[in-house]
């Protein structure tokens, strides 16, 4: 870059594995997922020098009951952790990338653990019209962590097998 030539290296590792179990009866569903993601990024060039590591989990249980053909209730429970941890070496002017030149250190670690539970209906009340809604609700982990309880609803209306609208609002809540 601009006054310095040299090699520059890259990469990446990654481990990624998702695994969903369901049983089924006559009425019921009971369904469990897991995901995992483990990362490494690395980028060297002259005195830059970036590291970044990433863990994430994934968990949930849910259970879907339909009452009839036309009317199901679902609610289940959710994990889902991550945690960042980023070593970096930056050049003080972005132009003075040599080795020989000044640079200062970064390092940082983030994490975030969502645990949320949630109730959710579906009443399909024609062939072509369908009226759900749901709510969720966190459960913090952490001290000082906000309390949420987000909702929504929607109505869809199918025109034809291949095309609807879809009609929907409500209150949602992010980290």
């Amino acid at each position: 870059m601009y006054a310095y030539y040299g090699d520059m290296l890259a990469g990446k590792k990654r481990n990624f594995n998702v695994l969903n179990i369901k049983y089924k009866t006559d009425k019921t569903v009971f369904s469990y997922s897991n995901g995992t993601n483990f990362s490494v990024t690395e980028y060297k060039f002259g005195n830059i020098n970036s590291k970044q590591k990433e863990r994430q989990f994934y968990n949930s249980i849910d259970v879907k009951h339909f009452i009839n053909e036309s009317v199901y209730i679902q609610t289940g429970i959710s994990s889902d952790y991550n945690k960042m941890d980023f070593s970096n070496q930056f050049p003080y002017f972005y132009y003075a990338v040599s080795p020989n030149d000044s640079s200062y250190k970064f390092d940082n670690k983030i994490s975030n653990h969502n645990l949320e539970a949630f109730l959710y209906g579906r009443w399909k009340i024609s062939q072509k019209i369908t009226f759900g809604g749901g709510i969720r609700k966190n459960i913090p982990t952490s001290t000082g962590e906000n309390n949420f309880l987000s909702f929504q609803s929607s109505l869809r209306y199918s025109i034809n097998n291949k095309h609807s609208i879809l009609l929907s609002g409500g209150k949602y809540s992010g980290y």
